[in-house]
């Protein structure tokens, strides 16, 4: 088959996997049959549409009903076997039953993407592990362009629209973590950007977590981070918290590298800090004032190196957003007696 998995999940007993095993061979090898086009004397199909639908409803059914029970390696081959089944359909087959096929596709690929997360996280072998994130790559696209093809043909109800909706985010997720696994990094930001026609606000938090664990390059992680910053921001403007936590561990990840984006992400936090005051509803003053310390620190570490035009651009932005500090201003007017003895003004 195109792509496998191996996985010891589950506590299936010895016996019992044998059976599984040689239930799945049974399928692959009908797949295989079903490749050659057999015909009979007359010169009729052997595997007629009623013979494939057998063969795609029970691999699907019997993988779907054995999740859970089954070592994850079996579940993605059985469901694999629906797949292969499926490229092998007349092209005039009812509206109704191709549209119930589609779907039974679209729906595997997601159980295989799934399945193979699972497989990737628990794998001790490096190049297997790259291998699985691979082919589950495979099956997001695969479950993506189906969507997509449904949407154009519009014939997509407001149910199956949320669940296939809600399935696609869990799969960005999946998507972004391999391409951080597989160092494929030019690539995460357009899995973010992918993701908001999810609209899931938890998925972007998800994803923000998992960049943060990824030791990601910092451009990339600024690109990609910001995205996410500002989605979660359109969403959920009201609760800035959280927001203000991943612009925190942004900032302290990129400030060591790239001096010009820690600049920039300072900015996004002046401007965030300012419209959710505006709206009444402050950035939290802890993490104001943390930012404003961190960056405070960096502006006098410009003055060190008699970089005073750093040093003034980065002090300036320090006094904007300890503004926002609520504090009574306290900490707005140490930053001032501090700068004013640094002389960067004087005549």
């Amino acid at each position: 088959m195109g792509d496998d998995a191996t996985a010891t999940s589950g506590a299936t007993p010895m016996v019992e996997r044998q059976l599984v095993e040689e239930l799945c061979r049974a399928f692959e090898h009908a797949v295989e049959d079903i490749k050659r086009d057999p015909k009979d004397p007359q010169g009729d199909l052997l595997y007629t549409v009623k013979e494939l639908h057998w063969f795609c409803k029970n691999s699907y059914n019997l993988g779907i009903s054995r999740l859970g029970s089954w070592d994850l390696d079996h579940i993605i081959r059985m469901m694999q076997v629906g797949l292969a089944v499926r490229e092998y359909y007349p092209s005039d087959i009812p509206t109704q039953e191709a549209d119930d096929i589609r779907l039974r596709s679209t729906l595997s690929h997601f159980v295989v993407a799934s399945a193979m997360v699972s497989v990737a996280r628990t794998q001790d072998d490096v190049e297997r592990q790259s291998q699985v994130y691979s082919s589950l790559r495979q099956h997001v696209v695969a479950f993506d362009t189906q969507i997509q093809e449904r949407m154009c043909l519009n014939n997509m109800d407001k149910l199956t629209s949320k669940d296939l909706y809600q399935k696609f985010a869990s799969l960005l997720l999946f998507d972004l973590e391999a391409a951080v696994h597989l160092e494929l990094y030019t690539e995460l930001s357009e899995i973010v950007h992918r993701a908001k026609q999810c609209a899931s606000v938890e998925t972007f938090k998800s994803m923000a977590d998992c960049l943060l664990r990824g030791h990601v390059p910092p451009r990339d992680l600024y690109s990609a981070l910001r995205q996410i910053i500002n989605e979660i921001w359109n969403l959920e403007r009201f609760d800035p918290a959280r927001l203000a936590k991943y612009m925190r561990c942004l900032f302290q990840a990129v400030l060591p590298l790239e001096s010009e984006l820690g600049r920039q992400i300072l900015q996004e936090a002046i401007s965030k800090a300012r419209a959710s005051a505006e709206s009444g509803f402050s950035f939290p003053p802890e993490e104001v004032q943390w930012l404003a310390t961190v960056a405070w620190n960096h502006a006098v570490d410009y003055w060190r190196l008699r970089n005073d035009e750093e040093c003034k651009l980065w002090a300036q932005l320090v006094l904007e957003l300890v503004q926002y500090a609520a504090d009574g201003g306290h900490l707005g007017q140490q930053i001032q007696e501090h700068y004013a003895k640094l002389e960067l003004d004087a005549a």
